[in-house]
């Protein structure tokens, strides 16, 4: 390898570095600026923001006669939003994990699902049937020993030991199905 050669490599692997970098600043910023899964609407700016700053200085470096570092950006283009978006679903999926349970119950044709704000003690029932059909309601719940006593509805019903208890009527009692933290 010629002296040149390797300086063309080393100073294409700087730049590839630059490019590198800037990316990860985009993701620390992102992160920065979300605090809750509802700024999705701030990831979804942000990938914009990446292609078209990408798009933009590829193609001047294109017309500039920089070939290959142009493709490069233009690549990274695609690349970056890419891995944008799972770092995103994976702190997604962690803030869920982190600050959400959900309860799967089943009666006759109805699944019932009860997710549980950790944070705010607020709950969301939602009553799903098999033709897709859902109805729900919020409410706030009270933590009591080992039970999840549902306030805020006409039957109150209790989750206790894996166990629904007063819903859909004040006489049944549904086994938990499944459980997701």
């Amino acid at each position: 390898m010629t002296y040149s050669m390797s300086k063309y490599l080393i100073n294409n692997f700087l730049k590839l570095g630059l490019i590198a970098t800037i990316d990860v600043i985009l993701a620390i910023v992102f992160i920065i600026i979300s605090s809750s899964p509802i700024d999705g609407l701030a990831l979804g700016f942000l990938m914009d923001m990446v292609i078209v700053l990408n798009l933009i200085v590829g193609l001047g470096l294109f017309f500039f006669k920089h070939k290959t570092i142009a493709w490069l950006i233009i690549m990274n283009a695609v690349v970056a939003p890419t891995i944008l978006n799972l770092l995103a679903n994976k702190y997604y999926e962690h803030y869920k994990n982190k600050n959400y349970a959900t309860y799967y119950f089943t009666y006759k044709r109805h699944k019932f699902e009860i997710e549980l704000e950790k944070k705010t003690h607020i709950y969301s029932f939602s009553d799903i049937t098999e033709k897709g059909s859902s109805s729900g309601f919020l409410g706030a719940y009270q933590l009591k020993g080992d039970s999840i006593i549902l306030l805020d509805s006409i039957r109150r019903p209790v989750i206790v030991r894996q166990k629904l208890i007063g819903y859909p009527t004040r006489l049944d009692t549904l086994k938990l199905v499944n459980k997701r933290y």
